[in-house]
């Protein structure tokens, strides 16, 4: 069995609620950590994207935030939202440090810019 991404022990995640992944080390950690200091307890950490088959997410009937460090090519949001959809996400959002745009995957999870 899969371990939990870090900070999955953590989660309390009612039915309405959103999670927010952090995505690319060392930003990660301190983003996670201050929405943490915050109060915020639905965070995820992914320290990188080529990681992202090593964990079983716990992310099923929910909409995920994903917010990307790494500046990597948008293939690496797309595999990281096809694993979070295939791991029964409802929703996945991402969006990338520095790029006016952002990305949205839904039941069929190729990604497609928004506004």
């Amino acid at each position: 069995m899969k371990k939990l991404p870090p900070y999955g022990r953590r989660l309390v995640v009612p039915n309405n609620k959103i999670i927010v992944l952090f995505v690319g080390a060392p930003h990660c950690w301190i983003a996670a950590r201050e929405s943490i200091n915050k109060g915020h307890q639905n965070i995820l950490v992914l320290p990188t994207i080529a990681s992202v088959t090593q964990y079983q997410w716990p992310v099923e009937h929910k909409s995920v935030i994903v917010v990307d460090f790494t500046g990597g090519p948008i293939s690496d949001l797309d595999r990281l939202a096809q694993v979070l959809m295939n791991n029964g996400a409802a929703f996945v959002g991402a969006s990338q440090l520095g790029s006016d745009t952002s990305y949205q995957y839904e039941e069929n999870p190729h990604g497609k810019p928004t506004n």
